[in-house]
């Protein structure tokens, strides 16, 4: 594990958390990528990119769901292969984490672990069978009324 790499990933991180409201243009300069809308319906535009090239990280994939009539509402997941962030330094970072255990039982399924803050809420995803890395984060960003 590259400890210059996990850093860079904390500071794209950070980026994400403390950026106003997320838009496309935005994501797709911090992650260096080119999201493409790939759905939407009534209530969501959805964007996907599987060719983000942030330095130091290796990202499988990228979904940005923005609301539509309104600029505070979004949700950003990001699958990333490396480097392997630990739930040991996550808890160095976001003291109080809360835990959603899987739901179902496909094996492919996550366990999240939660911050939660007032405009944002940021959650990481283990996998079951190698819980020692994360491989999912997920940036929601809160409006009037929303995931309170």
């Amino acid at each position: 594990m590259d400890s210059a790499d996990v850093q860079r990933f904390w500071v794209l991180l950070d980026q994400l958390m403390t950026q106003g409201h997320f838009n496309k243009p935005s994501v797709d300069s911090i992650l260096r990528t080119s999201l493409r809308r790939v759905h939407r319906n009534k209530f969501y535009d959805f964007y996907e990119s599987e060719n983000a090239t942030a330095p130091g990280l290796i990202l499988r994939s990228v979904e940005l769901r923005l609301k539509k009539n309104t600029n505070d509402v979004g949700i950003l997941i990001i699958d990333f292969r490396e480097p392997c962030v630990t739930l040991a330094e996550i808890k160095k970072r976001h003291s109080m984490l809360a835990i959603t255990p899987p739901t179902g039982h496909s094996a492919d399924e996550l366990t999240y672990y939660t911050a939660d803050y007032a405009s944002r809420r940021l959650s990481f995803g283990f996998p079951q069978d190698h819980a020692g890395c994360a491989v999912r984060v997920v940036v929601e960003t809160k409006g009037e009324g929303e995931i309170h």
